[in-house]
């Protein structure tokens, strides 16, 4: 009887590059040994320097996700490296982190009662090379909310507002503001996990 504490068997560490403890908490759950460094990387120059073709929101989405994991490959040559980035598309347009809560509160009552898109990219970059893209979208309908509702919801949350597109926390008292979800949640949480799972069975990283 073998005594095992992770499921991951490859020799080759692994670094999940990006600072969201979210992302980190789905990779935990699911047995994965790794460490954590962020990406120092320009994001609104990434996307100036991409072709008209490539600025649509998923292909926005896998550009950041590859650039992250390729600049932590630059000095983790033998690591296998996850970027990750998630982009929300709301009207044909794509949404930022705000900074206020007035900023917030606009965002959000403009988006209530109405769906939007969470596109979850992800690259797995290994030795400077990527190795695999891979992206998932969830879509997600937000209740008719009054500007109360908003308010009130912005002030019980307080700055977890400022740390996610869209100015809601979807693991926490976010997913109170919504009617209907369509998509897993690791994907509304901003990680295609089962596809990463199946990308390291095939590769021979995992222990089953």
């Amino acid at each position: 009887m073998t005594n095992l504490d992770t499921i991951w068997s490859a020799r080759d560490p692994l670094i999940l590059a990006s600072q969201s403890t979210i992302r980190a908490e789905l990779l935990n759950k699911v047995g994965f040994i790794f460490d954590v460094q962020t990406a120092k990387i320009d994001e609104r120059q990434i996307e100036a320097h991409l072709s008209p073709a490539d600025k649509t929101p998923k292909r926005i989405g896998l550009a950041l996700a590859e650039a992250k994991a390729r600049a932590v490959s630059k000095t983790n040559s033998e690591a296998w490296v996850i970027g990750a980035d998630q982009i929300l598309e709301f009207e044909d347009q794509i949404l930022h982190k705000v900074k206020s809560s007035i900023d917030a509160q606009q965002q959000l009552f403009s988006m209530a009662g109405k769906q939007h898109q969470l596109h979850s990219a992800a690259a797995i970059v290994r030795g400077g090379e990527t190795q695999c893209l891979m992206i998932e979208t969830a879509t997600l309908t937000m209740r008719t909310l009054s500007s109360d509702n908003i308010r009130d919801y912005c002030q019980l949350a307080g700055d977890h507002i400022f740390q996610c597109v869209g100015s809601y926390q979807y693991e926490g008292l976010g997913r109170h503001l919504f009617e209907r979800v369509d998509g897993r949640d690791d994907v509304i949480l901003g990680l295609p996990l089962d596809q990463i799972i199946k990308f390291f069975r095939s590769a021979g990283c995992l222990t089953f």
